[in-house]
């Protein structure tokens, strides 16, 4: 099942749950990942291009919970930090395990080794291969860091 279609599922869910908080957030969700494809060729979305849209709303919402707790004057606002911590859990259960530490380590190992990399040229082959098997499940920054390292390029 692709992304959209557990996004529909949950939205559904939620509307039969009568959660309208919960409903709002998937129809919000699913409009923008849509939305992504549309703009882009006019087709569906890939699973990638979801996963980067639910990380940028997590990253507003923490951005905004933030804002609101150290600005917050009096407790009546302290819904507003709850219903946004609600928000993150709902979006956090829908990204991917991330690969980090040795198991990327050890991906970017068989990369390297799946295009034969030895130089520094070859990053956007390595990145490719990362890219088509893990898309949005890991930190490429973190990841162009260790192939920098691996190519003996350094960072």
């Amino acid at each position: 099942m692709s992304m959209i279609d557990t996004i529909k599922s949950l939205y559904l869910q939620a509307r039969k749950e009568r959660n309208a908080k919960k409903a709002a957030l998937y129809s919000t969700l699913l409009g923008e990942a849509q939305m992504v494809g549309k703009n882009n060729g006019n087709r569906e979305s890939t699973d990638g291009e979801v996963i980067a849209v639910i990380k940028k709303m997590v990253a507003n919402t923490k951005e905004t919970r933030a804002l609101i707790a150290t600005t917050m004057v009096d407790l009546s606002q302290t819904h507003q930090v709850v219903d946004l911590s609600n928000e993150l859990e709902w979006l956090n259960a829908l990204l991917p395990t991330q690969i980090t530490g040795d198991a990327l380590v050890s991906e970017i190992d068989l990369a390297i080794a799946s295009v034969g990399a030895t130089s520094i040229k070859q990053m956007g082959q390595v990145m490719k291969v990362l890219k088509e098997k893990f898309d949005g499940q890991y930190d490429g920054t973190e990841a162009s860091k260790i192939i920098k390292e691996k190519l003996n390029v350094g960072v």
